[in-house]
Parts: structure tokens; C-alpha cells; sequence
């Protein structure tokens, strides 16, 4: 018996949607935004929820409206993933036969900065629901990555250091890693306690490896070759804190970070302006924004 092509893309997209319990009263599909984390970055999930109950599905503050979302995370140790943090879904309304997406940063609400491979699964339960609803699970992996290149500073003060007081220092390093579709350049501000931020910078094309220098004030200089013609440049202070971002491309030179050896000031010398949408294309985030 042939099945219509038309039949065919809605059993696809109905599946897509609800890979499991199709026929609860709350259907779920959970998402990653990529198979592989460099340590201490953010990791994030996405849940989409169906409302099938017939009734609308209201999170609120009091009893009979109470909702709660969790996860159960494994990380294929004796220790499972403590919970540090909370999900807000208060206020959120979700009428009869719609959808709602949470985005959710799950390594803040999760300690997930163990290194190594983990599952994880969503879990929701309603006070106007009889049973609790759980999500497919996914997998994605934690990874240290490969140091590429390194550098101490100080952390400057404003007025004088006081006497008898050391120096705070930062330690800067790009390390790189595969995400499960490139090999990415990443940012690490970190001191021996903390980590300050990580911070994606590009992908690694193969060329060049990214050029780095460090000013007066300890604010870290980056140009990376975003494609074979443009570069992107960056300026992040020692909290790794994104100051400034700007893209060039080659013209009849190549763009390269320069210090005038009289100020101290790091400059971009050589290539052009690139144009965003004519030039090069924005990587914005997925999931995020």
C-alpha cells in the first residue's frame, strides 16, 4: 500500500517533536546546542513542552499551580551532578495544545565541570497533573581542550598598591577542542582558586593559530582568521570580560596586531574594515539570544 508524501512529512515532524510519551499530557523534547563543552563553559539546553492535557498549564506560586522542572544528570561516576542553582518557571502559562521552550544554562544550575561524558534527562512535574512527565535523553561531553598558548599578568589597581600587598595575577590561555562540528579556539581567564570566564574566540581553519599580545594595562589583544580572507580581533580584560570586537579583511595586506613601542598601544596594522552581511556572516549563538 503507498503512503502519500504528505503523510509521510507530518509523521515526521509529529516525531520530531515528541520522540517519546506522544500520548502524555505533557509531551517533551529536550536539546543540546552542541556534543562537546570546553571545561567551565556554559552549557546549555533547550526543553520544549506540549500541553496536551486539554486544560491550560499554569506554573505558579500557589499550591494547586505549583510546577517543578529537574533534571537527572549522570556522569557515569559514583557522584552524581549536585544542584547549585534553580530553574524560574514561574509565570509561565501554557494553553491547550501549545508549546512552550525553555532555554535553561544547565552547567548554573549543575556541577558539570567534571571532565568526561555525561546523560542528561528532564523531569517536570505539575500539581494539576497525575503523574510526572520525563524527556529523551541526551549526551554531550565535558573536555579540558589542548593549550595552544599561555601568558601571566598583573591585575592593575586604581591608585597606589598598598604597601606590604602583592600583586593579583591572571593567568590567560587558549586552549583548543573539538565541539562535535569544528575544532574551536577558546579564551581562559583563571587564577590558582577561580575561573574568571571562558569564552569562545573562533574556529580553528588551519592556517594560522591566533595571534596574541598583552598591553600595559593586562588586557589581552586576539586576532584569529575567521575564514581564509577575514579576521576577527578582540579585547578581553583579566575578569575576561569582552571590551572590545571588531572584524577585519585582507586587502592588498593582512591584518596583524602591531605595539607602538613608545605608548604601549596595540593597534590592528594592515587589511581593511570588514563588512557584517557583506564581508562575513555573524556566528550568533544557538539557543541563546
Amino acid at each position: 500500500m503507498l503512503i502519500s508524501r504528505k503523510f509521510l512529512l507530518v509523521i515526521l515532524v509529529f516525531s520530531w517533536f515528541f520522540p517519546m510519551e506522544t500520548f502524555a499530557q505533557l509531551a517533551m523534547k529536550l536539546e543540546s546546542n552542541r556534543k562537546n563543552y570546553m571545561t567551565y563553559e556554559t552549557v546549555y539546553v533547550k526543553l520544549t513542552m506540549k500541553n496536551q492535557s486539554g486544560h491550560p498549564l499554569v506554573f505558579g506560586k500557589r499550591s494547586g499551580l505549583k510546577g517543578e522542572l529537574i533534571f537527572d544528570i549522570d556522569n557515569y561516576t559514583d557522584r552524581k551532578p549536585k544542584m547549585i542553582g534553580s530553574v524560574p518557571i514561574i509565570g509561565k502559562v501554557i494553553p491547550p495544545g501549545k508549546m512552550e521552550t525553555i532555554i535553561v544554562p544547565l552547567s548554573k544550575m549543575y556541577d558539570i565541570s567534571m571532565d568526561g561524558k555525561y546523560s542528561v534527562k528532564a523531569m517536570v512535574k505539575h500539581a494539576q497533573l497525575p503523574n510526572s512527565y520525563q524527556s529523551n535523553t541526551i549526551d554531550f561531553k565535558i573536555t579540558p581542550g589542548v593549550k595552544v598558548w599561555e601568558a601571566i599578568v598583573g591585575v592593575p589597581t586604581v591608585g597606589d598598591l598598598d604597601e606590604g600587598k602583592k600583586i593579583e595575577k591572571r593567568i590567560y590561555e587558549i586552549r583548543s577542542f573539538f565541539d562535535g562540528a569544528d575544532n574551536v579556539y577558546c579564551l581562559v581567564v583563571q587564577d590558582e582558586n577561580y575561573i574568571y570566564g571562558v569564552a569562545r574566540i573562533g574556529v580553528d581553519i588551519g592556517n594560522l593559530r591566533p595571534q596574541c599580545m598583552i598591553d600595559r594595562f593586562s588586557k589581552l589583544h586576539i586576532l584569529v582568521q575567521a575564514s581564509p580572507s577575514v579576521f576577527s580581533y578582540y579585547v578581553y580584560d583579566t575578569d575576561c570580560n569582552l571590551e572590545e570586537k571588531e572584524t577585519y579583511k585582507k586587502d592588498k595586506t593582512t591584518p596583524c596586531l602591531v605595539e607602538n613601542p613608545d605608548t604601549g598601544r596595540i593597534f590592528i596594522a594592515g587589511g581593511l574594515k570588514a563588512r557584517e552581511g557583506i564581508d562575513f556572516e555573524e556566528d550568533r549563538e544557538q539557543f541563546i539570544n
